[in-house]
């Protein structure tokens, strides 16, 4: 075999395994979660800290452990977004514990429609991350 011909047909699998590969950017404004599990060291350590919402600011917060990974995606489908494509960045979800729980009345504006809602207590806590490690 020549050594061009095999060149090219490593070059033709790598190109071809990238096409699945998300390229970020405006249209990729809505997440996709995934469970996550401790892999190894280090084990996440449990921190306290205040948070500020447009419903209130809650003190002492415990965060209790990661449970979710948020990737940015780009949904395809029916309904319009209610706001102009913006990029999101990853986002890692922190399962949490609130020392009190008011509930809210709020209406609720997506692709999908209007809908009013009452909330109930926090469950998570998302903050930006960093991924390293995609295929």
């Amino acid at each position: 075999m020549r050594p061009w011909t095999v060149i090219w047909g490593i070059l033709a699998v790598a190109l071809a395994a990238d096409t699945g590969r998300a390229q970020l950017g405006p249209n990729f404004n809505h997440l996709e979660c995934y469970s996550i599990k401790a892999a190894g060291n280090p084990p996440f350590v449990r921190q306290t800290v205040d948070v500020e919402t447009q419903f209130a600011v809650h003190q002492a917060v415990l965060v209790k452990k990661p449970i979710r990974l948020c990737l940015p995606a780009d949904k395809t489908g029916p309904g319009t977004d209610p706001l102009p494509p913006t990029e999101v960045p990853p986002f890692m979800c922190y399962k949490v514990k609130f020392r009190y729980r008011l509930k809210h009345d709020v209406r609720l504006t997506d692709q999908f429609g209007t809908i009013r809602e009452r909330t109930s207590k926090p469950q998570l806590l998302c903050a930006p991350a960093v991924v390293t490690g995609l295929p």
